[in-house]
């Protein structure tokens, strides 16, 4: 399958959503399978909250981690930081590992009985394995099913289960709900897949108990998406932010950038933000990587610019065809998510976590 001209085919739909290209028979399009999507996702909460279809309890503490849109919101960065806050020593992660392995031949894996050495980002998912690589104290359960994983977890003893993307699995019961939301687009165009991002109604914010607003500049604009917020939910809201570690070393400097995220224009932003030139770009869709043939022709186009090195996010770094020999040398921006805006709720939830009763 060529991923570059999906790429290419997804980027002009996207100028369509954007209504930066006209094309009536295509938005016509888009806005049917939009209407079929949103009422199968209606139909689906319908059937779970009447408990037609009913939810898989496990012992542990579940804490979902989700979104209400399609596409990189934070959410991975969200999880490394709740790991370092939770008043917990034996910590799980469920995710389904999308486009691993593992999730391909339908498996369900808890990572710690497997060989260390044979771990990589295409068995277990490129967001698992970057993790994995951060939090040797975290156990990781990856596969389609995560209430056989849930379960899997609960015999090992964890005490807490962090469900990675989790506001739309609906299969397990969980005791809390955290919802993530991109600032710069908090509702997704305002329309479901395919006519715009919305994976579930901004409504069902009512359910969660932790709202955080991920990429927060300013007071002014936390209030004002606070506001927004208020709308749909009650829950306490956090401004976070991402900063760059190492961001001094791209400053001033020219380089190439390439990506295989959801969001790539964020990503070109933060370059752009660092007071850097960018010679060059290539981008493909989230979770895929680039050959180490078309690396080799990048680097080559970007030497010739005058880039002084090639640049991307951890997440493709880690998926990286290692070890490899490339014209230019690749450097990735080393980030960490704080908390900007009401800090106090953060301490608030963390504190009233182990009073839940997980019975």
């Amino acid at each position: 399958m060529n991923y570059q001209i999906l790429s290419k085919v997804q980027r002009y739909i996207l100028s369509i959503i954007e209504g930066k290209r006209k094309n009536f028979l295509i938005k016509t399009f888009l806005i049917s399978l939009s209407i079929l999507f949103r009422c199968v996702v209606c139909l689906r909460r319908i059937l779970f909250d009447s408990k037609i279809f009913r939810r898989a309890r496990v012992k542990p503490l579940v804490i979902s981690v989700g979104n209400i849109v399609v596409g990189g919101v934070g959410k991975t960065p969200f999880i490394e930081l709740l790991v370092r806050h939770l008043p917990f020593e034996k910590i799980g992660v469920l995710s389904r590992g999308y486009r691993s392995k593992i999730e391909r031949q339908g498996k369900n894996v808890d990572l710690s009985t497997l060989d260390p050495k044979k771990l990589n980002p295409w068995l277990c998912g490129d967001e698992t394995y970057m993790l994995l690589k951060k939090m040797c104290n975290v156990s990781f359960f990856v596969g389609k099913n995560r209430i056989f994983n849930a379960r899997l977890a609960e015999k090992k003893g964890i005490e807490v289960i962090l469900l990675d993307d989790g506001f739309q699995y609906l299969k397990l019961n969980k005791n809390k709900e955290i919802v993530v939301i991109n600032a710069d687009d908090p509702f997704g165009r305002g329309h479901f897949l395919p006519r715009g991002f919305l994976r579930d109604s901004p409504k069902q914010l009512r359910r969660a108990d932790l709202i955080v607003l991920n990429g927060v500049e300013s007071k002014e604009q936390f209030n004002l998406l606070q506001e927004k917020v208020r709308r749909f939910t009650p829950a306490p809201c956090l401004g976070t932010k991402v900063i760059v570690k190492n961001g001094l070393s791209v400053t001033g400097k020219k380089v190439g950038i390439f990506c295989g995220i959801g969001y790539p224009e964020r990503f070109k932003k933060t370059v752009l933000d660092l007071d850097a030139e960018i010679v060059d770009e290539r981008y493909t869709l989230d979770h895929l990587s680039f050959s180490l043939k078309e690396m080799i022709a990048f680097a080559k186009q970007c030497k010739n610019k005058g880039a002084d090195f090639l640049l991307c996010t951890e997440k493709d770094y880690v998926k990286l065809p290692f070890p490899f020999t490339l014209p230019l040398p690749v450097h990735f921006l080393e980030i960490s998510l704080f908390i900007i805006e009401n800090g106090d709720k953060w301490q608030e939830f963390l504190m009233n976590l182990q009073k839940v009763n997980y019975e």
